[in-house]
């Protein structure tokens, strides 16, 4: 089958994270036998890279650094639409639809799969009805709060989901959301993301990590990561420090990422005296985090909705953590729940509770049984059932029932 995913993030290089899950889900079916096309927006950053994908880089602005659309660039704190990604909207949305109507003519696409509702969902819909092709969405979280919050960017996104033949859900909220805004409901499927478990291994920690942030041997990691945004909650993981090295003074807090919210977060460990307990070493090359993971006692996912109301759909970086053999200490929000399971894979706490979350964190860090016996479970549960190669499968299950 020749499948055409649109989406307005995708990996530019070879180790850029930025979206790495559609470029999983990608690679996944074209494994199946698939031919796979990939339509997303140019950037300055792009660079070759091989695949067994071909993408389909379409450019709307030059040069191509003023862009600001896409690849995580359009949302400022993930909340608001920015003013320059607003202001290039018509220009992304004319080269979007001009390449996608393309290749479905010159490639003899069999379906459209967009990822986000908005923008891509929308053009893809527009585009994918005049040639007659089927239309697939997938929604991740972001795409949907602005949907709910925007009466524009709603109307189109109403429009789009009506449309739709199908449509996944990564958590039982973005589910709900897309039924309540007019989808029918026996089009719409719960599908959890996946993780790589031959990429991810269960093997001895890597000195790396410590060695950059000149840890100790003894020194218990804490492991956070993801996006410095205020929907990821890191500030109440700060807040929880202290509880947890009163019990364990040897633990240190490393949180992997960049975003808006770094100031904030390096004021807040200088106000709370954890200079040497709390490090933010920014972002690491896609070919690092196994290592990272791996480095870690405890990776912990403190997500939170946020002011405005934004909330993550299912962070991947959990799944990378449980292929790696490490429990997950994470809030019951989002699709966090479908992946990990409480005293199985992992400890779920109630969001802005930073005493629940250092007692999550003291209960792992002080037995080393029950850590590693949650681990092997999580690691187990990444091999059987939440990899990429499960994902596509199921997907394949759906396009053929609609």
């Amino acid at each position: 089958m020749n499948i055409c995913l649109v989406t307005s993030s995708y990996p530019r290089f070879e180790q850029d994270g930025n979206a790495r899950f559609v470029r999983s889900i990608a690679e996944a079916q074209a494994a199946r036998g698939h031919k796979v096309h990939v339509v997303a927006p140019f950037a300055h950053q792009v660079r070759p890279y091989p695949s067994p994908v071909r993408i389909h880089w379409f450019r709307y602005i030059w040069p191509a650094k003023l862009g600001a659309m896409g690849h995580a660039a359009s949302l400022e704190n993930d909340r608001r639409l920015r003013g320059a990604a607003a202001v290039q909207t018509p220009l992304f949305a004319l080269g979007l639809a001009l390449r996608l109507h393309r290749i479905i003519r010159r490639w003899q696409i069999d379906l459209v799969h967009a990822h986000w509702v908005v923008p891509a969902g929308f053009l893809a819909a527009w585009i994918a009805g005049l040639n007659r092709k089927p239309l697939f969405i997938s929604l991740h979280g972001s795409d949907m709060y602005l949907v709910q919050r925007s009466a524009l960017i709603g109307g189109v996104g109403r429009w789009a989901l009506r449309r739709a033949q199908g449509i996944t859900a990564c958590s039982p909220p973005l589910a709900e959301a897309a039924i309540h805004l007019g989808a029918l409901p026996e089009r719409v499927h719960l599908l959890p993301y996946g993780a790589d478990p031959t990429r991810f291994m269960l093997e001895q920690a890597s000195p790396a990590l410590r060695w950059r942030l000149d840890l100790l041997p003894e020194d218990h990691i804490i492991l956070g990561a993801g996006r410095l945004v205020a929907k990821k909650g890191f500030d109440q993981l700060v807040r929880a420090l202290p509880r947890v090295l009163a019990a364990v003074p040897r633990a240190r807090l490393v949180i992997l990422g960049e975003g808006p919210e770094r100031e904030g977060l390096e004021r807040l460990i200088g106000d709370m005296g954890l200079h040497g307990k709390v490090f933010l070493p920014g972002s690491v090359p896609w070919s690092e985090m196994p290592a990272s993971l791996a480095a870690c006692e405890v990776f912990v996912m403190p997500s939170v909705r946020d002011v405005a109301g934004n909330l993550d759909g299912q962070p991947t970086v959990i799944l990378e953590a449980m292929a790696a053999g490490r429990p997950v200490v994470a809030t019951r929000l989002g699709g966090i729940p479908l992946a990990v399971q409480p005293d199985r894979t992992g400890l779920l706490v109630d969001e802005s509770d930073p005493e629940q979350l250092s007692t999550a964190l003291i209960r792992l860090l002080t037995c080393d049984e029950e850590r590693q016996r949650m681990g092997r479970v999580a690691r187990a549960r990444i091999e059987s059932e939440l990899n990429w190669s499960e994902l596509a499968r199921r997907l394949d299950r759906i396009y053929q029932a609609c």
